[in-house]
């Protein structure tokens, strides 16, 4: 997602919005843990939380991806793992984006910025997310 320019525009759009609303926002993709986990990193690091703390909540939809995966009536054969794949959530897939960032743009801010979220956005959205 941090290559994709259809991702960039969707992420822009979606934080300008969440720091444009009056009231609280929910945002969501598909199966809710791709999308929603970048953009939900990118905040909270955006807030200042940890990085440690940031993939501990990206890996807390593990939590209830392994109820699902364990009501999936897969055939016989079928790839457990791969049908895992689907539905996880993996330290790797947030690590490789976070990497791709630091190789391209150094910082989460300047991931942001390059993307068009420029600094007087983050910070209103900064302190929306921190609030005094």
């Amino acid at each position: 997602m941090v290559r994709s320019p259809v991702a960039a525009d969707a992420i822009r759009q979606t934080l300008i919005t969440a720091t444009e609303a009056d009231a609280p926002v929910l945002f969501h993709c598909q199966a809710g843990k791709d999308r929603t986990g970048w953009l939900s990193a990118l905040m909270l690091l955006l807030a200042d939380v940890p990085r440690d703390e940031v993939m501990a909540d990206f890996l807390a939809s593990n939590r209830y991806t392994a109820r699902l995966l364990e009501s999936l009536d897969l055939p016989d054969g079928a790839d457990l793992e791969a049908a895992a794949s689907l539905f996880e959530v993996r330290e790797e897939y947030l690590a490789s984006g976070l990497d791709a960032v630091q190789e391209a743009h150094a910082t989460i801010t300047g991931y942001l910025d390059a993307i068009g979220f420029g600094p007087e956005l983050q910070a209103k959205l900064r302190a929306k997310l921190l609030p005094s």
